[in-house]
């Protein structure tokens, strides 16, 4: 059984016909076919179903060879497009020839047509393989292009090659926006890019291509360029990864990015952290002075606090005739107020313990001159007449506990 073949058939003769189809079939096809003798049938075939091969006569009464390919060809169809005629002329083969006729055939040699229409069949399924690639080529072109389009910065291809000045050889349209130039610009000057940076920056940027060129490790520079019609500078990304082109040359594939708000908010950061830092250095100034100032306080009260305790012990001692030279000397001298609670805890337990064993000594001798004299200190304390008053208020108080 031989190849299946859809074969449109353009005669008007049915023996010619047969005569072609029997050809087909000695060149190992089976053919399914139509024959159509007028411009309608053609148009009507075409529509009703999909074709193979067309192969058309020559010699047509109703309309010529041409037409019936303009026919085919307004339809977009790529068939392979055969002519068989009985004779025809030079002239005539190549004018078909150049309207869109992939061969012909001399109907005495009908033994050229299978391999004829073997090799368009062929010829037909390479020209369609080329366009669905190149259909999936110009689909993923758009995809890229679209994807670039809205990438924040540039999309660029740079080439460094022996011998020649590294140069930009491919540039995305949002080098006018970052650049302030065009991508063709950029492409034709390899020096552009270069004059963009500045001066402090330049030798940065190549080390940082060098030490990528010679490692094949990817490029991270950041830097500043300044655009002509612009006073202020404005810092740039500029990410790449290197691939080798042949035995002496190099190129990087990368994104270009604006990062001139990132760099300010970062000098703002350092700034506001140094600002905190001294902050915290005049804090602990002040702390270290509050807490200076208050141990001065804080000494002077005790100090005074203490003094007056000296002074009103000493009175004590004067009046009532103690010994208490060695803890008025501890209180004196030990200005710590565990020391100082301590040593006036002991004096107080000393003086309530002797006032507790003097006192009633007196009052069993005479309790109306103590209650005398009690009642003439109680007026002296109230009337603030002189300081024995506090004293004695004092010493009541540690008499009477």
């Amino acid at each position: 059984m031989g190849k299946p073949l859809r074969a449109l058939l353009i005669e008007q003769s049915f023996h010619d016909a047969g005569v072609v189809l029997g050809a087909l079939r000695r060149g190992g096809y089976d053919p399914v076919h139509a024959r159509v003798d007028g411009l309608r049938g053609m148009v009507q075939a075409l529509e009703g179903q999909s074709w193979d091969v067309v192969i058309c006569c020559h010699s047509l009464p109703s309309f010529d060879v041409v037409a019936a390919m303009r026919v085919v060809g307004d339809r977009g169809l790529d068939i392979p497009f055969i002519i068989v005629s009985g004779e025809i002329e030079e002239d005539l083969a190549i004018a078909a020839m150049r309207a869109g006729a992939h061969d012909y055939v001399m109907k005495h040699n009908l033994s050229r047509l299978a391999p004829a229409v073997e090799r368009e069949l062929r010829d037909s399924q390479v020209r369609q393989a080329r366009r669905a690639a190149e259909d999936e080529l110009r689909e993923k072109e758009a995809r890229l292009a679209a994807i670039i389009s809205n990438v924040p910065g540039l999309v660029f291809q740079f080439e460094e090659h022996e011998g020649h000045k590294p140069r930009f050889s491919y540039v995305s349209g949002g080098s006018q926006a970052l650049l302030g130039t065009s991508p063709k610009d950029l492409v034709s000057n390899p020096d552009l890019f270069c004059s963009l940076i500045i001066p402090q920056d330049r030798e940065s940027f190549w080390r940082c291509m060098n030490s990528s060129a010679t490692e094949l490790k990817p490029a991270n520079w950041e830097g500043r360029i300044r655009l002509p019609r612009e006073a202020q500078s404005k810092w740039i990304n500029v990410r790449s990864t290197p691939r080798r082109l042949g035995s002496a040359g190099v190129q990087w594939v990368g994104i270009m990015t604006n990062i001139t708000n990132s760099k300010l908010a970062e000098q703002e950061i350092t700034r506001s952290r140094q600002r905190l830092s001294e902050l915290s250095s005049h804090l602990e100034q002040v702390k270290e002075q509050e807490r200076a100032r208050i141990a001065r306080e804080v000494h002077d009260d005790i100090g005074g606090n203490l003094t007056a305790i000296k002074i009103d012990l000493l009175w004590l001692a004067v009046e009532s005739g103690l010994e208490i030279g060695p803890a008025l000397t501890a209180v004196a001298v030990h200005v710590e107020p565990g020391a100082v609670a301590d040593a006036l805890g002991r004096i107080s337990r000393r003086i309530a313990r002797r006032c507790r064993a003097f006192v009633p000594v007196r009052v069993r001798r005479s309790r109306g001159h103590r209650d005398r004299a009690y009642r003439g200190r109680r007026a002296r304390a109230a009337a603030g007449s002189d300081r024995r008053g506090t004293a004695c208020r004092r010493r009541l108080k540690l008499t009477q506990g």
